[in-house]
């Protein structure tokens, strides 16, 4: 690279590292003055932990559902959200063998100790990748940053942790399969953002963190099961009971949410947007095999596909896009190692993108005839199409090397 290049992309880098500290600072102030307000309100884990606390005193939350019953002064919410394997996993996750109280301290504590595990094994992956000290800041910086930390923190929505243990397995899963596949087991609390990564495991060959993850979750269904008395055929049904009804699916269902205006029902929709996500994945990831890119990917480039898909192949509540932090990474390397000007625009614009709600949903939803709802399907739209820029980045990875100091390779 010559003298007066190197100098324009140490430019453009400097540049990028302060558009990302500007959107942490005000993503930051944000969450402080809404905390501040005395916002925070814990419910997500309410709502967990009482399901968990009913299957803790072996009654089944779905026949207390189905039955209107008070356990021990305990009523489940409107409906159920923990899958029968969720109850074992997030019994310990939440803290229901403990009282309310004293379960809110320990599931804050586990947040923060599985936060503060994610920033070490990211740091660990990309100082594999000899970056620069700058650069290095500037990825600690953007895993700080997101919008999205708002939706977790203040009710303490699983969602978070779940991103957290994802990003830690896909840190970890080239050195540590079978560790790998503990920590994904606990991910399967919320499948919808583990399966797509499970997909590309799969294409990679990642037999043992698949098997792992498979056994662990068939026990922790078992042991619910056993627990509460309710057969594991019973204990599906009542969650899928729910999942099917569509006066009860508040939530958007991916892609395909759109046809439900046109009276189209929500399991449709949810399976349209669920096949898009996996033929997504299976487009992309043969095309990179069949060009012999994966062994010149970085781990945030091959895994920001499936982070994508997640938040677009299936219901999401907001912490959940926490994950995009991947795809964000990875459009951080294509920033450091382009040397086209257009690209290297593209790229920070969707790196932004990815970190907040766009400005143009913002705007927008100031027009009479935007709801809230339409300004969130746009921006979940406008998110999905990071992965343009990021396939099309990738297949000119190569030139990594001139920054990173040596081939990008896992």
């Amino acid at each position: 690279m010559s003298t007066k290049l190197e100098k324009f992309v140490q430019k453009r880098e400097f540049i990028s590292i302060i558009v990302i500290l500007g959107v942490a600072i005000i993503n930051i102030l944000r969450l402080f003055i809404m905390i501040y307000r005395g916002v925070p309100h814990m419910g997500d884990h309410v709502w967990i932990w009482t399901e968990c606390r009913i299957a803790w005193y072996g009654v089944s939350p779905y026949e207390a559902l189905r039955n209107n019953l008070v356990i021990n002064g305990l009523q489940t919410f409107p409906h159920v959200s923990t899958l029968p394997w969720g109850l074992t996993l997030s019994t310990i996750i939440h803290g229901a063998f403990l009282p309310l109280e004293y379960s809110k301290i320990w599931y804050a504590a586990i947040n923060f100790l599985i936060f503060a595990v994610m920033l070490a094994c990211v740091n660990k992956k990309v100082f594999s990748y000899r970056y620069s000290q700058s650069q290095i800041i500037a990825v600690n910086i953007l895993l700080v940053s997101s919008w999205y930390y708002l939706d977790g923190i203040l009710p303490l929505n699983n969602g978070m942790l779940i991103c957290f243990l994802i990003i830690i397995a896909i840190c970890i899963i080239d050195r540590f399969e079978y560790l790998a596949g503990i920590v994904m087991i606990f991910t399967m609390i919320k499948p919808q953002n583990a399966i797509p990564f499970f997909v590309v495991f799969l294409l990679l060959g990642k037999w043992k963190t698949i098997a792992t993850s498979v056994i662990g979750v068939l026990v922790s269904w078992g042991i619910s099961s056993l627990w509460t008395k309710e057969s594991p055929i019973d204990q599906l049904y009542g969650v899928i009971s729910f999942a099917s009804n569509p006066e009860e699916s508040y939530h958007m269902v991916g892609i395909f949410d759109f046809i439900r205006k046109y009276d189209v029902s929500s399991m449709l929709a949810l399976i349209l947007s669920m096949i898009a996500g996996v033929v997504i994945i299976l487009i992309v990831m043969t095309i990179w095999k069949n060009k012999n890119k994966m062994n010149n990917l970085t781990t945030w480039l091959i895994y920001s596909i499936p982070a994508i898909v997640s938040i677009m192949w299936c219901y999401k509540s907001y912490a959940d896009y926490l994950i995009l932090l991947i795809p964000a990474i990875a459009l951080f390397e294509l920033i450091i190692s382009t040397d086209n000007d257009m690209d290297w625009l593209v790229y920070i614009i969707f790196t932004v993108v990815l970190l907040t709600k766009p400005f143009s949903t913002a705007l927008l939803g100031r027009l009479p005839f935007m709801t809230e709802y339409m300004c969130n399907r746009l921006d979940l739209y406008v998110k999905t199409l990071s992965i343009i820029p990021i396939v099309y980045g990738a297949n000119k990875f190569q030139n990594s090397v001139k920054v990173f100091g040596k081939s990008p390779k896992s």
